[in-house]
């Protein structure tokens, strides 16, 4: 997990790049045949007795899926903004992103399965079964992004006619953007939380005697109520672009579940540790969607990509951080009580920065203005409060 957000890193901004420049499609296609030689790799090198090197190369196709990772991640912003209108995007983005979690909740839950077998102890040999599916199912992939277009024939909306700022003057903007500066910290901490209580979560209830089968059901549970939360929030959003609003309570949501989650484990309060981690996920997991369309509205018309690949960026730059300090924070007795209240902590540091963000849906009003004539759009992408009351002039 960590080779895969470290590389992340230095990948993102040429993902976003061949996104906003390339399109989508070939994008993807690298991405989805990356992350399939990858996963073959890393397959043949535990099926093989290849010695001393299987290590190595186990290693090398780690790399490979991590280097096509950051245009698949950022790419459901920008299919999004292409295909569908106003009324349809977040929902549409919504679906696209939770293909992720959703492939995390199902290997959560088989990967016990397939590596315990008939027995209730972990089996070596069938490690390389559970490298086989996920290659089998990364081919898939690979050979259904072959089908993807670019763009409709015909623009989804007025936005999507229009074109974006140029690769390196939007991430000019970006920096200077304040919206989207608060975005950056709530998304990368939200996010970074999660794929840390992701890797972690044995670790966090197993000293206490439960399983690691009941280490996976929580995942499962938390994922599950993550994207039934996410299948309600993202149409609503769609018909009311309160988004705003959604970021608040969402991320404080994510944060009560968390300390929830951390308070309750101790021996024979499996209910609780349930419990938290179904906040958290309801909270957490509409933020995807969430936050990546306001990354949009807010610096419109900087590219789709470009918006997305730098949340990315942030969530796998924090992801690092609080995975790192989580580590290091573990007590004697190897429990993570104090990486647990640490990453509580930042989850709260994120709520407060939410309440900070306040700027109108610039895309959105763009697209719903009357009229033939759509406004200026050289004056959207603001960077403080008096080229907000320039655009709303407008």
């Amino acid at each position: 997990s960590l080779v895969v957000m470290v590389l992340f890193l230095p990948i993102s901004p040429i993902a976003s790049w061949m996104l906003d420049v390339k399109g989508s499609r070939l994008s993807i296609i690298v991405g989805t045949v990356l992350t399939f030689i990858g996963a073959a790799i890393r397959w043949a090198a535990v099926k093989a007795d290849v010695g001393a090197p299987r290590y190595a190369v186990t290693m090398f196709g780690q790399v490979l899926i991590a280097i096509g990772q950051p245009t698949l991640l950022a790419a459901p912003t920008k299919v999004a903004a292409d295909w569908f209108g106003e009324k349809e995007r977040t929902t549409a983005n919504t679906i696209m992103s939770l293909s992720n979690p959703i492939g995390s909740a199902i290997f959560l839950g088989l990967a016990p399965v397939i590596v315990t077998g008939s027995g209730s102890n972990p089996e070596p040999n069938n490690i390389p079964n559970l490298n086989f599916a996920l290659a089998c199912l990364s081919l898939l992939a690979a050979i259904g992004s072959l089908f993807i277009y670019d763009t409709p024939p015909t623009p989804p909306s007025r936005s999507a006619g229009m074109p974006s700022d140029p690769f390196l003057p939007g991430m000019k903007k970006l920096v200077r953007n304040r919206s989207y500066i608060i975005l950056f910290v709530v998304f990368g901490f939200m996010i970074g939380i999660f794929n840390t209580f992701v890797t972690l979560i044995n670790d966090y209830v197993t000293p206490y005697g439960y399983t690691d089968n009941d280490a996976g059901n929580v995942g499962v549970a938390l994922i599950a109520s993550g994207i039934i939360s996410a299948g309600i929030v993202g149409p609503i959003m769609d018909r009311t672009l309160a988004h705003q609003l959604a970021l608040k309570i969402c991320t404080l949501l994510g944060t009560a579940g968390l300390v929830v989650f951390t308070f309750g484990c101790d021996p024979n309060r499996i209910g609780t540790v349930f419990a938290g981690a179904i906040l958290m996920g309801a909270g957490g997991f509409p933020l995807l969607a969430v936050c990546l369309e306001l990354g949009v509205e807010c610096s419109w018309p900087i590219a789709e990509g470009t918006t997305a690949g730098g949340l990315w960026f942030s969530a796998n730059f924090f992801g690092i951080i609080f995975l790192l300090i989580s580590n290091l924070l573990r007590n004697p007795d190897s429990t993570l009580r104090r990486g647990l209240i640490f990453v509580a902590c930042m989850a709260a540091t994120a709520f407060c920065a939410s309440l900070f963000y306040s700027t109108p849906n610039h895309r959105a009003n763009h697209d719903r203005a009357e009229g033939p004539s759509a406004p200026a759009v050289e004056e959207v992408a603001v960077t403080d409060a008096s080229d907000m009351a320039k655009v709303d002039q407008v």
